[in-house]
C-alpha cells in the first residue's frame, strides 16, 4: 500500500499571505507527488469559511505551523480560536512556531516570550528568523526543515567540517556554559521585558441616497396674490377603500359653487392620485404643487354610496400665505372625526371648520389673500309672512345645529317661539341647550315640550340626560322609565339607563338593561362594554372579556373597549395579555389616560418598573390632578427604591383626596424605608384612623414603633392586629421578634410556634421559625423548617437560598453549593445566590463557574459591588490584574466610600509597583481605621520598598488591632531582622509560631538564627519547616548555607542539588543539560579512538 500523505496545517494572518506564498512554492514537489497534504489560509475553497476549514483539518493534521507575526494577534478572533484548540490536537502533532518579522521590526526574545510561549510546549524553539520579504534562501531553509521534520526527506550532510562546527565540541562548549549560568543565576535575578501591540481603528461607510422622484406641479410657480389655489386630495378610508373619491370631489364642487355665487378668486384642483397620510407629507405635497392650502383627511367604514361613519377633515396653509396674511391663518391637523358625514352634506356646505360653516370659512381664507368683503350669509326677512319665517328659522337653525352652531340654534328657535310656541321649538331649543352643557335651561325646555306633548318618549330621553349630567340620578331614572314605557323598543334609553344604574353600583339591574339593548340593537358597541364593566364589578371576569371581544368585533377602533379587556384580562391574571390590549388602546387613543394608568400597574406586575414610569408621567402630564396617578408613580418609586421621590407623589395624591388611606399607608412605608420612623408611625396612625380595621396598617405600625424601640406598644399593635385577623402568620411572627427583643424567647417560641399552627399549610410559617432557629444557633431544627417549606411549595426559591445560608454556617459547602443552583434554577434573577455559588467555586478551585457567576450577578445588577469585588479576587488569582484592577475601579466608581474595594485595588496593584498599592491601602484605612488587613498589608508595601521602619509601625497597628494576627507578627519580625534588630524579631516568630505553626515562619526565624551565627539552632528551625512541608526548596537552599558555613561542604552540596531538584527551574535543567554535555563529549571522543585503533597482525 502507498504511504499515506503528511498533514501540514499552516496558521498565519491575512498579511503573511506572501510568506505563506513563498513557502508553498518550496513545497510544491511533495505535493505534487501527493507525499503532503497542505492547509493554508489563502487555499480554502471559496464558499466555505475558513474557521469550518480549518476545524475539519486540524484535528488529522501531523504537523501546525504558526507564523507568528503582531498582525496575527491583532486578528484577535482568529488568536482566541487558536489558543483554544491548540489543547485539543493529537499527542503527536508537533507545532513549530515561525517568527515572521515584516512592516516592523520586533525584539524575537520579547515577542515568543509574551505571545508565542502561550502556543508553545515547554522548551520548544521557534524556527529560524529572518527578513522573509528580502531572503529567497530563508524560505528554503524553512521549507526544508519542515520537511525533514515530516520525516520527508533528510537534509544533506557536509563532506568535512571544522572543528567549530562538530558536534561534540559544541557540547563541551554549552556543557560548560550551562554550568556557569547555572551557577551565576543564583547570584541575579533575570527581567522580562514586556512589548507594546498597534491597535488598527474601524471604518464605517454610509449608505447611499435614494433619489427623489418629483412630478410637475399643479399651480403656477410664483407667488400670484390675485387667487388663493386649493389643492384638494382623495379622502383615505383605513378600512374600506370603497368610492373615497367622491369627497375630495364634493369639496371640490362646494368651492366652485361659492366661488360662483360669491364671485371669489379661488382656484380649487382635486387629484384623486394623491393621498397623503399625515401632516408633514401633506406640507410636501404643497410645497411642491405650490399650493396655497391643502386639504386631506381621512373615513371610517365608507360605503358605496359616499357615506361614511366617520369623517376628519384637515388643511394646512402655505407658510407663504400665513405671512401674507400676518400670521392668523389658523392650522388644523387635530384628526377629529365628525359622525355620520355623508359626501352630499359636503356638497350642500353642511360642515364647519374653525367654528363657522364651510362657505365662510372657504370665503375667510379668500379673504385673507385677495382682501375681498365677507358677505352676509342667510338672511331672512322680519316682513316675511309669519309662516315662512317659522319654516326658514326651522331650516337655518337645523343647518346651524348641524354645524355645531349650536348659539346661533338656540337665537333661530327663540325667534321662532317668539312668534309661534310649539313642542318641536321648545324640544330642539332643548337640545341645543344640551349641547353648550346649560342643562337647568334645556330642562327647562323639554318640560314645556313634554306639558304640550306628554306622550313624546324623546322628550323624557333628553331630560333624563339632562338630569343625570346635573347628577339627579332617581329623576334621570324616572324619565328613562317614562320613555321606554311611551316606547318599549326605545334601545337608548333602556342603554342610558342602564348606565345611570351602573353608576350607583346596581350592576345587575344595569346588566338586565343592556341585554334588552343588545336584543333590540345587536351591534350596539357600547352596550357590551358598559355590560363588560359591570360584569367585571360583579367578578364574572370571563363574561366581561366575553363582552369586550364581541363590543372589538364590532368595532375595532373602540380604545375603551380594548382598555376594558385589558382589565378584565388583569383581573384573571392574564397581564402579559393586559398589556397588549393596553397598547391597542393607546394606539387607538394616545393620550388614553385610563390606559397609560392601567397599563403601567400591569408593568409593575412584571416589573418593568421603569416604562410603568413613563406611562404614568404621560398621564399626569395629561391630567395633572389625577390622584390615582400619582398614587401608582409612588408606589412604583417605593418599588425601585426611590423613597424621597415616592413620598413627594403621596404628598400630591393625599393634597388631591385628602380622605386616601392607602395614600397615607403606603407614604408611610416609605417613610419607613427612608429611617424616618416617626413620620411613619404618623402616618400609620392617620391611615387607621381613616380606616380602622385594617391588620396589615397595625403590623405596619408595630414594625416601625419596634425600630425605635418601643416594643411594648409594637407588641400591642401585632396584638390588635391578630385580634381583627386570628390567623394572620405575619402578626403572630412580628410579636414574636418583639419579644425576643424583650428578652422573652419562651413567649417569641409560642408565638412562631402558634404561627405554623395557624397556617399549618402555608411556608411563611415555616420561614420565619427557621430564621428564628438560625438565629438562636439551633441549625438543625432551621433545617427542619426550611425542609418542610420546600415540601410545601418545591418552587419556592427564597427557601432553598436560606437553606443554603444555614448550610453554609454548617460547614457543608457541597450541600450549600447545591441549593444555591436550586434557587437559581428557580429563580434566574437572584443575584445574591450568583454572588454566593461564585465564592463557593472560587473556594473549591473553580475559577472559571466563579467567573461565570459574578458575571451574571453583574449583568443582572451592574451596580453590584460585592460582585465586582469578588470577581476582581478572582482575576486577580488568574494573573489578570489589570482586569482586576477595573472591577475594582468599577465598584469604587458605584460605591467611593467601600474601604474593600479600595484594599483589594492595592493587593491587585501590589505585583505590578508596591508604590502604587500603598495610597489605595491608605485610603481603605481612612474609610476604615479598625481595618487591620489594610495595615497590614500596607507594612508588606513599605517593607519591600525597605522603609522597614513605617512598615513596623503599621504592623503595631495591625496587632493592636488584631492581637492573634500571625502573620502580623510574622511580617513585623521580618522588618525588625532587616533592620538587624534579631532578638526583637526572635520574639515575634516565636509569638506567631504559637498562634499558627507553619514552615514559612520556620524557616525565616532560621534565616534571623544564621545572622546571629546560631548555625546549629537555625539548623534546627530549617529541619523542622523541612518537616512541615518536605517540597519546601528554600529551606533546603538555606540549611545548605548552613552546613556550609559549618564547613560541611558535602552535606552543603547535597542540599544545594535538591534544592535546585525541587525548584525545577531553568538553572537546573541547564545544570543538567551540561553534565549531559560533558557525557556526550567523553562518549564521542572514546568512539572516535574506537574507529581509529590500528588493526591487530597476526
Amino acid at each position: 500500500m502507498p504511504t499515506p500523505p503528511k498533514r501540514l496545517c499552516i496558521i498565519s494572518s491575512h498579511t503573511d499571505a506572501h510568506q505563506v506564498g513563498e513557502l508553498v512554492k518550496r513545497l510544491r514537489p511533495l505535493l505534487d507527488r501527493n507525499a503532503l497534504d497542505l492547509w493554508y489560509p489563502e487555499g480554502v475553497v471559496p464558499g466555505i469559511s475558513t474557521e469550518e476549514s480549518l476545524e475539519a483539518f486540524l484535528p488529522t493534521a501531523d504537523a501546525l505551523l504558526i507564523c507568528i507575526s503582531p498582525e496575527l494577534w491583532n486578528e484577535g478572533e482568529l488568536y482566541t480560536w487558536l489558543q483554544q484548540r491548540i489543547s485539543l490536537l493529537q499527542p503527536n502533532t508537533a507545532v513549530y512556531p515561525l517568527l515572521a518579522r515584516h512592516h516592523s521590526v520586533w525584539e524575537s526574545d520579547d515577542f515568543l516570550g509574551s505571545h508565542a510561549a502561550n502556543l508553545l510546549p515547554s522548551g520548544r524553539q521557534p524556527l529560524p528568523t529572518d527578513d522573509p520579504e528580502h531572503s529567497d534562501a530563508w524560505f528554503s531553509q524553512v521549507a526544508g526543515e519542515i520537511a525533514s521534520k515530516l520525516g520527508l526527506f533528510v537534509p544533506r550532510q557536509a563532506a568535512s567540517r571544522p572543528v567549530w562546527k562538530k558536534t561534540g565540541f559544541w557540547a563541551s562548549f554549552l556543557a560548560a556554559a550551562a554550568l556557569l549560568v547555572a551557577v551565576l543565576a543564583y547570584l541575579n535575578d533575570l527581567g522580562v521585558f514586556p512589548f507594546r501591540t498597534s491597535q488598527a481603528a474601524a471604518i464605517t461607510r454610509a449608505d447611499a441616497i435614494p433619489p427623489v422622484n418629483t412630478d410637475t406641479s399643479i399651480f403656477p410657480v410664483h407667488f400670484d396674490s390675485t387667487r388663493l389655489y386649493v389643492l384638494i386630495t382623495r379622502f383615505e378610508d383605513d378600512a374600506n377603500e370603497n368610492e373615497t373619491g367622491c369627497y375630495g370631489l364634493s369639496i371640490e364642487r362646494r368651492i366652485d359653487i361659492i366661488r360662483n355665487r360669491e364671485n371669489l378668486p379661488v382656484v380649487p384642483k382635486y387629484v384623486h392620485t394623491l393621498s397623503p397620510n399625515q401632516s408633514d407629507e401633506a406640507a410636501r405635497l404643497r410645497e411642491f404643487h405650490h399650493a396655497d392650502l391643502i386639504v386631506w383627511g381621512k373615513l371610517r367604514n365608507a360605503t358605496n354610496d359616499c357615506r361614511a361613519d366617520g369623517f376628519c377633515l384637515n388643511y394646512l396653509p402655505s407658510d407663504t400665505l400665513i405671512r401674507y396674511a400676518g400670521g392668523v391663518v389658523p392650522k388644523k391637523v387635530d384628526n377629529e372625526y365628525l359622525p355620520n358625514i355623508s359626501s352630499y352634506m359636503l356638497e350642500d356646505g353642511l360642515i364647519s371648520l374653525g367654528g363657522e360653516s364651510f362657505d365662510a370659512w372657504i370665503i375667510s381664507m379668500s379673504n385673507l389673500k385677495v382682501g375681498k368683503i365677507k358677505p352676509e350669509f342667510y338672511r331672512i326677512a322680519a316682513d316675511w309672512p309669519v309662516e315662512k319665517q317659522m319654516a326658514e328659522y326651522g331650516k337655518r337653525a337645523n343647518m346651524f345645529f348641524l354645524l355645531g352652531l349650536f348659539d346661533k340654534t338656540i337665537q333661530d328657535y327663540t325667534a321662532a317661539i317668539r312668534l309661534k310656541p310649539s313642542t318641536l321649538c321648545y324640544y330642539k331649543r332643548g337640545v341645543a341647550f344640551a349641547k353648550m352643557s346649560r342643562q337647568e335651561e334645556a330642562i327647562a325646555d323639554f318640560s314645556k315640550a313634554a306639558a304640550l306633548n306628554p306622550e313624546d318618549a324623546n322628550i323624557y330621553y333628553n331630560r333624563a340626560k339632562s338630569y343625570r349630567i346635573l347628577g339627579y340620578e332617581e329623576m334621570a331614572i324616572s324619565d328613562f322609565s317614562e320613555a321606554v314605557r311611551l316606547d318599549p323598543g326605545f334601545a337608548d334609553a333602556f342603554y342610558f339607563r342602564g348606565n345611570v344604574l351602573r353608576d350607583q353600583q346596581k350592576d345587575s339591574a344595569a346588566i338586565a338593561d343592556y341585554d334588552r339593548v343588545i336584543q333590540l340593537k345587536p351591534g350596539h358597541v357600547d352596550a357590551y362594554i358598559n355590560r363588560g364593566i359591570s360584569n367585571g364589578r360583579l367578578g364574572r371576569y370571563e363574561a366581561a372579556l366575553a363582552d369586550y371581544d364581541k363590543a372589538i368585533s364590532l368595532d375595532s377602533s373602540q380604545s375603551n373597549a380594548y382598555n376594558n379587556r385589558g382589565t378584565a384580562a388583569y383581573d384573571l391574571g392574564k397581564i402579559k395579555e393586559s398589556i397588549a390590549d393596553y397598547d391597542k388602546a393607546l394606539r387607538l387613543k394616545p393620550d388614553h389616560i385610563e390606559a397609560l394608568y392601567n397599563r403601567a400597574l400591569a408593568k409593575n406586575q412584571l416589573k418593568q418598573y421603569a416604562s410603568a414610569m413613563e406611562d404614568l408621567d404621560k398621564a399626569i402630564q395629561l391630567k395633572p390632578a389625577y390622584q390615582n396617578a400619582y398614587f401608582a408613580r409612588g408606589e412604583t418609586k417605593r418599588l425601585l427604591g426611590q423613597f424621597e421621590a415616592a413620598v413627594k407623589d403621596y404628598d400630591k395624591s393625599i393634597e388631591t383626596t385628602p380622605s386616601f388611606a392607602s395614600a397615607y399607608l403606603a407614604r408611610g412605608m416609605a417613610e419607613d424605608n427612608l429611617g424616618h420612623y416617626e413620620a411613619a408611625v404618623r402616618d400609620y396612625s392617620k391611615s387607621l384612623e381613616l380606616k380602622p380595621n385594617v391588620a396589615g396598617t397595625y403590623i405596619y405600625r408595630g414594625d416601625a414603633l419596634g425600630k425605635l424601640k418601643r416594643y411594648e406598644a409594637a407588641i400591642q399593635d401585632y396584638t390588635k392586629a391578630i385580634e381583627l385577623e386570628p390567623k394572620n402568620d405575619e402578626a403572630y411572627v412580628s410579636r414574636a421578634l418583639a419579644l425576643k427583643e424583650l428578652k422573652n424567647d419562651e413567649a417569641a417560641l409560642a408565638d412562631y410556634n402558634r404561627a405554623v399552627e395557624v397556617q399549618p399549610d402555608q411556608i411563611s410559617p415555616y420561614l420565619n421559625r427557621a430564621a428564628y432557629y438560625r438565629q438562636v444557633g439551633q441549625k438543625e431544627r432551621a433545617i427542619a423548617d426550611y425542609n418542610k417549606a420546600i415540601q410545601i411549595q418545591p418552587d419556592y426559591a427564597i427557601a432553598y437560598y436560606n437553606r443554603a445560608l444555614v448550610h453554609g454556617d454548617m460547614g457543608h459547602p457541597e450541600l450549600e453549593l447545591a441549593d444555591y443552583s436550586k434557587t437559581i434554577e428557580l429563580k434566574p434573577d437572584n443575584t445574591d445566590a450568583y454572588l454566593n455559588r461564585g465564592y463557593l467555586n472560587n473556594k473549591a478551585g473553580r475559577r472559571k463557574e466563579a467567573l461565570a457567576d459574578y458575571d451574571k450577578a453583574i449583568e443582572l445588577k451592574p451596580d453590584y459591588v460585592q460582585a465586582y469585588i469578588n470577581r476582581a479576587v478572582v482575576k486577580s488569582s488568574m494573573g489578570k490584574k489589570k482586569e482586576a484592577i477595573a472591577d475594582y475601579n468599577k465598584a469604587i466608581e458605584i460605591k467611593p466610600d467601600h474601604a474593600p474595594a479600595y484594599f483589594n485595588r492595592g493587593l491587585a496593584k501590589s505585583d505590578a509597583s508596591e508604590e502604587e498599592a500603598i495610597p489605595d491601602y491608605t485610603k481603605a484605612i481612612e474609610l476604615q481605621p479598625n481595618y487591620p488587613e489594610a495595615y497590614l498589608f500596607r507594612g508588606q508595601a513599605k517593607e519591600s520598598l525597605e522603609r522597614h521602619k513605617e512598615a513596623i509601625v503599621d504592623y503595631d497597628s495591625a496587632v493592636a488591632l488584631k492581637s492573634d494576627y500571625a502573620l502580623a507578627y510574622y511580617s513585623r519580625a521580618l522588618s525588625k531582622n532587616n533592620l538587624g534588630w534579631y532578638e526583637a524579631a526572635l520574639a515575634d516568630y516565636d509569638k506567631a509560631l504559637v498562634l499558627e505553626p507553619d514552615c514559612f515562619t520556620y524557616n525565616n526565624r532560621g534565616v534571623t538564627k544564621y545572622n546571629m551565627k546560631a548555625y546549629d539552632a537555625a539548623i534546627t528551625d530549617y529541619n523542622k519547616a523541612i518537616e512541615l512541608d518536605p517540597g519546601y526548596a528554600l529551606a533546603y537552599f538555606n540549611r545548605c548555607n548552613a552546613y556550609w558555613r559549618q564547613g560541611k561542604y558535602f552535606l552543603a552540596v547535597q542540599e544545594r542539588i535538591k534544592a535546585m531538584r525541587l525548584e525545577a527551574s531553568w538553572p537546573w535543567y541547564l545544570f543538567l543539560a551540561g553534565i549531559l554535555g560533558i557525557v556526550y563529549s567523553i562518549l564521542e571522543e572514546i568512539w572516535k579512538r574506537w574507529k581509529s585503533r590500528k588493526p591487530k597482525t597476526g
